[in-house]
């Protein structure tokens, strides 16, 4: 019996945030898009300009709130699932202990909203809450799971955008504080292929577990490495 399978691929992408607490001015912001691309050819997930989704959220201060916007395309004749989540960054990636705590302290103080507009047109927030991604009762989902961001046939596009607010009262600790959060990106690929029924063999359960029983290969390439990367909040001169 013919049936469909899927081919899993995934990727990190960079968020830097720049929290500046002492210097005056804001940062003009010249960039504010990005592109998350299936590229069949490639066989892989690809970001373009290059691996920091958000340019936006560089020299920010206290109160201020930036946008940034994502397209999602699949530049494969076959459709593609899109999913996104996110993992917390390693200790590795920090000099201190100390470091890693302020960043954590850090992302669960900065709110992210995310909207998702699909092929389709129908828009629909999937995410409001710390930009850690993590659930809280105040909030809106969460980014510790996957979240289905859509199917897209070949050349379809979405977006996401992504609106960052730091808060008002945010403390002189944070200037120059690093935060980092890795967002993973996964497209799971359509294939056709082909199953004869009573193969026997132990059945599988989950996705990945029908991709194993059926021999299609997946691909975990670090992808959406929101790192949050140097938030640095800038205080305004009176």
């Amino acid at each position: 019996m013919s049936v469909m399978t899927f081919s899993r691929k995934a990727a990190v992408l960079l968020l830097a945030v720049l929290t500046l607490l002492a210097i005056s001015g804001v940062g003009v912001r010249a960039e504010n898009e990005r592109n998350v691309i299936y590229d069949g050819e490639a066989k892989k997930i690809v970001s373009l300009p290059d691996d920091d989704l958000f340019f936006n959220y560089k020299e920010l201060v206290p109160g201020e709130v930036q946008e940034q916007r994502i397209w999602l395309n699949n530049k494969d004749f076959n459709n593609v699932k899109m999913y996104l989540h996110a993992e917390a960054a390693e200790a590795e990636g920090f000099d201190t202990p100390e470091e890693k705590a302020l960043s954590d302290e850090l992302l669960n103080r900065l709110r992210l909203h995310l909207d998702l507009t699909t092929a389709d047109g129908n828009v629909r927030t999937i995410y409001d809450g710390p930009a850690s991604g993590l659930p809280e009762t105040s909030g809106q989902g969460t980014l510790k799971d996957d979240i289905f961001i859509g199917e897209y046939t070949k050349n379809d596009q979405g977006i996401i955008d992504a609106t960052l607010t730091v808060p008002g009262d945010l403390e002189n600790k944070y200037q120059e504080a690093l935060g980092r959060v890795h967002w993973v990106f996964i497209c799971d690929v359509a294939q056709s292929g082909s199953k004869t029924e009573g193969s026997g063999g132990a059945p599988s359960t989950g996705l990945f577990g029908q991709l194993d029983s059926m021999g299609a290969a997946y691909l975990l390439v670090l992808l959406a490495l929101l790192s949050v990367s140097g938030v640095m909040v800038k205080r305004k001169k009176r």
